[in-house]
C-alpha cells in the first residue's frame, strides 16, 4: 500500500514539474503571462483562435489554439527578435 501511495504521489508531482515546465520561456526560464485572448466565432476557419501567453522579458509568445484545426493544432512558440525590446523596457 505504501509502494502505491508513493507511486500515485511521484506521478503527480512528474505530471506537474512537466506542466509547469511547459508554461516556461525556453530563454529565461520565467512563466509566461496572459496577454490576451481572441475569439470570435464567425472567425474560428479564417483567422487564428486562442490565448497568447507572453514572457515579461519579451523573449517569445506562447499561442495555444481554442479550437484545434490542421494548421494550429498544438501550442507554439515563437521566439521575438530584438526589435521587440522597446515594448519591455519600463
Amino acid at each position: 500500500m505504501q509502494f502505491l501511495l508513493t507511486l500515485v504521489l511521484a506521478l503527480l508531482g512528474f505530471w506537474w514539474v512537466v506542466d509547469d515546465q511547459r508554461k516556461r520561456c525556453p530563454v529565461c526560464l520565467r512563466r509566461v503571462d496572459t496577454s490576451g485572448t481572441g475569439r470570435h466565432r464567425l472567425a474560428d476557419f479564417l483567422a487564428w483562435n486562442g490565448t497568447e501567453l507572453m514572457c515579461k522579458e519579451g523573449h517569445t509568445l506562447l499561442y495555444i489554439p481554442a479550437v484545434p484545426t490542421s494548421w494550429s493544432y498544438a501550442p507554439r512558440w515563437v521566439y521575438l527578435d530584438p526589435s521587440w525590446k522597446f515594448l519591455f523596457d519600463a
